[in-house]
């Protein structure tokens, strides 16, 4: 697939709930076969992890998460960029260097790669490559995002033991929110928690206008989901943004 070209990166806004203004997007990756159309990632990753091949997808990933980042910039547009990262890049000993190499190359600044981690791929943690990579990462001014916090293997161990930027509350809790039953009060206390311990907070799979009021009535300081828009190819992305006062915003 990526000797014939057949991945695509798709990117999703973040924005800030408040003011409305695009602060980040999110990278996420596509296959579109010849034969079999459109293959999820849920159909390709987990392969791709047990046989090693997530190391080359992985670095494909990367390096045209940092290239659309730079094409951006030319236009004045500097978002944070998440990308996905799955246990064995973590514990490949060339990750560090990887980054290091598209950031010199594309002249980035670090602080603008948000590096996402699932708590299964935290549960690795105890890998010395693993953690070596997630410091060294760090040191180097990245951001680390805990992803689909709330689902799995949760333990509120994971953000006192490892220092992340970002708490990204799973869709299945923003999509139950409006029932202000146990959902809305959990909700609730991880944006208090990880605001005491100094971390932002990204809401997922927001759908509806309803889901936003109530993630601004908890003060959650960002969004994203299908309200705002799907993941979109570079192009279409652009499109769809205008600038206004210095900030960035999806077309109504």
């Amino acid at each position: 697939a990526i000797e014939n070209k057949e991945f695509r990166l798709l990117y999703q806004p973040k924005l800030d709930t408040k003011t409305g203004h695009v602060t980040g997007v999110e990278a996420l990756i596509r296959w579109y076969h010849p034969q079999l159309g459109a293959v999820s990632p849920e159909q390709f990753i987990g392969l791709a992890e047990e046989d090693g091949q997530i190391l080359a997808i992985g670095q494909w990933v990367l390096h045209q998460a940092c290239a659309q980042l730079a094409k951006w910039r030319e236009l004045g547009f500097e978002p944070e960029m998440a990308v996905n990262l799955s246990a064995r890049q973590l514990r490949s000993p060339e990750l560090v260097g990887q980054v290091e190499s598209l950031l010199q190359q594309y002249q980035l600044s670090p602080s603008k790669l948000e590096l996402e981690l699932t708590e299964r791929v935290i549960l690795d943690a105890s890998h010395a490559q693993t953690q070596l990579s997630l410091q060294s990462l760090q040191d180097m001014g990245l951001r680390l995002a805990l992803d689909d916090f709330g689902t799995g293997y949760s333990s509120l161990r994971y953000l006192t033991e490892h220092r992340f930027n970002v708490l990204k509350i799973d869709k299945s809790f923003v999509q139950a929110l409006a029932d202000k039953g146990k959902e809305y009060t959990l909700v609730a206390a991880l944006i208090a928690i990880a605001r005491e311990l100094e971390m932002s907070v990204v809401a997922e799979g927001v759908e509806t206008a309803e889901q936003l009021l109530l993630l601004n009535e908890l003060n959650c300081p960002s969004v994203q989901g299908f309200y705002f828009s799907k993941p979109q190819l570079p192009d279409v992305l652009d499109a769809q943004l205008v600038k206004e006062d210095g900030c960035w915003y999806l077309r109504p």
